[in-house]
């Protein structure tokens, strides 16, 4: 009976997801760093795939995540 489910192969998974971090709308903002650290953080973006902005809110997060 292709219509049992119980007789199918099923998959279950239980996910923690952080919904902070989801559906917030961006701002715009400016900060100031010398072209040394700019060029650093482009060039670690880039390698990782992820765009300078996307790069400074993740370690943004992960250095307020940390305990003081």
């Amino acid at each position: 009976m292709s219509g049992d489910w119980i007789n199918q192969l099923h998959t279950w998974a239980i996910v923690d997801v952080d919904v902070s971090e989801l559906g917030d709308k961006a701002a715009r903002v400016n900060i100031t760093l010398p072209q040394r650290i700019l060029r650093a953080v482009d060039a670690h973006a880039r390698k990782q795939g992820e765009t300078r902005s996307g790069f400074l809110a993740r370690a943004a997060l992960d250095a307020m995540r940390k305990p003081v």
